[in-house]
């Protein structure tokens, strides 16, 4: 029954604002759906804040537990080599970020979905209002009308890590492919693999979650104004390529995983990336890959053209 599934909710911590992180907890205290491990690792903070947080973790009605890395493994690190490390008693695994607010029917919404997959692997994720420092509105992230794909997943994540919510099958997956690799996202990373091994991606287009943009955000959000401006400066550096370099090099190692018919794609894939001037957007276009937005879809073909996908 969903009501007594259990569920892993991993939160990973640097130096979080202590007011945020007091509110993230508090709606995380407040969801509706009750059975719920809170599993905190801490990449660095000082220990005056570690402390902190264990006050206001205890405050709380929260089971927990609080670990804190050998070394400092930055944001995407941290996320899946502390994943990977958990126990396999869970239903099911949630990422968590210092400082967000979560609606109270946030794991309640993800497990109704999640359970109608059976034994399948499966990922849930929804949509975000994009707040300020003051919790005030700015925005919500996009409507997504085209339906996930693991061609899709090649050239773009789908959602943030914060509305992820995955079923132990998922679990299961990452646990046995994502050891000792090498990733810009975590999110971006769980996408690519999940949606590879034939696995159900559903993305949910209510807002169960407030996304806190403020400037120590560890990554940012994709949908807005400046994070489109910078994403398309990292796009002309080349980062973009790096990034691709690193996801499918981690995706390589876990080929065995992969549907038939995704073997064939990821193989199509490396070959134009590495094929003439005149050859890549055709081989792209063949390929039926596309990102979530017309525009979007644009500007990465003018990327294939000039070498930076």
């Amino acid at each position: 029954m969903v009501n007594s599934d259990s569920v892993l909710i991993l939160l990973c911590t640097y130096k979080p604002n202590l007011q945020y992180f007091e509110e993230l907890i508090e709606s995380i205290d407040h969801q509706t759906h009750k059975n719920i491990f809170l599993s905190l690792h801490d990449d660095g903070s000082s220990i005056e804040v570690l402390h902190k947080m264990e006050n206001i973790l205890e405050k709380s009605n929260l089971s927990f537990s609080v670990e804190v890395n050998n070394s400092n493994l930055g944001h995407a690190k941290n996320f899946i080599h502390n994943l990977i490390k958990m126990d396999e008693k869970y239903d099911y695994y949630a990422y968590c970020d210092q400082d967000d607010i979560w609606h109270k029917n946030k794991i309640k919404a993800a497990l109704e979905k999640l359970d109608k997959k059976g034994n399948a692997p499966a990922m849930y994720c929804c949509r975000s209002r994009l707040v300020d420092h003051n919790g005030e509105l700015i925005g919500t992230s996009p409507i997504k009308l085209d339906k996930p794909s693991f061609k899709n997943s090649l050239v773009q994540s789908i959602a943030a890590g914060n509305t992820m919510v995955i079923n132990k099958e998922s679990f299961l997956v990452l646990k046995k492919t994502s050891n000792d690799i090498n990733i810009t996202a975590h999110d971006w990373w769980t996408y690519i693999l999940l949606s590879s091994v034939g696995g159900y991606i559903l993305f949910d287009h209510s807002i169960n979650i407030d996304y806190r943009l403020h400037s120590n955000n560890a990554v940012g959000t994709s949908f807005s104004f400046t994070s489109k401006l910078k994403r398309l400066k990292q796009l002309t550096q080349g980062k973009y390529r790096e990034w691709n370099d690193m996801n499918l090099k981690a995706l390589d190692k876990s080929l065995n995983y992969l549907t038939e018919e995704n073997k064939k794609v990821f193989s199509s894939f490396c070959k134009l990336r590495q094929s003439n001037f005149m050859s890549r957007n055709i081989k792209l276009y063949k390929l039926g890959i596309s990102r979530h937005s017309l525009l979007q879809t644009i500007i990465l073909h003018l990327a294939v053209l000039f070498n930076r996908v």
